[in-house]
């Protein structure tokens, strides 16, 4: 067999294999119906799926209650903003689907989407702050590492800005 045909076959091979652990994922990435509710990176009390937050920072009873309150509080006043981000993606996806795609319409549902993301940043760093507040010095840096650690597993890398390695690999050249 020739080179180019071994290369071809490879590269068939290999993007097979990988469309089908992509579609055993399913939309939430872990398996075929995606992570359960209340688990995930905007999970309440869980991070990436791994132990509860509550039993990683070993809270006693009363900073437990505090803590499912501030989420529970969270999760509200969130609700709304997220039912907003999840209509623009749906008006942004038509947008760009159209026949001929205006620039202008996709570029002011980025914008708007822009703006979603940021209120639910401000409310999860707002969530964050009062986290810390129930916890002892221990559990804040214990926390505060967690924190680092979920930032790093973001897509694209640490954020905000949302400038990951891949960013800083083409800017070192």
């Amino acid at each position: 067999m020739s080179k180019t045909v071994l290369a071809s076959s490879a590269a068939i091979v290999f993007t097979l294999c990988l469309a089908a652990t992509l579609r055993a994922q399913g939309p939430g990435g872990r398996g075929p119906d995606g992570p359960p509710p209340g688990d995930g990176p905007h999970g309440h009390g869980r991070m990436r799926g791994g132990p509860p937050l509550e039993r990683l920072l070993d809270l006693n009873e009363t900073q437990k209650a505090t803590f499912e309150s501030l989420h529970k509080e969270h999760r509200e006043a969130v609700r709304e903003v997220r039912e907003e981000q999840k209509k623009l993606g749906d008006e942004l996806r038509q947008a760009l689907d159209a026949a001929r795609p205006d620039a202008s319409t996709v570029g002011q549902k980025m914008i708007a989407m822009q703006a979603v993301r940021k209120k639910l940043e401000a409310s999860r760093e707002q969530l964050e702050k009062s986290v810390e507040g129930i916890l002892d010095e221990t559990q804040k840096q214990k926390f505060q590492m967690l924190r680092e650690m979920h930032k790093d597993m973001r897509p694209g890398g640490p954020h905000p800005g949302g400038r990951g390695p891949r960013h800083e690999r083409r800017e070192q050249k």
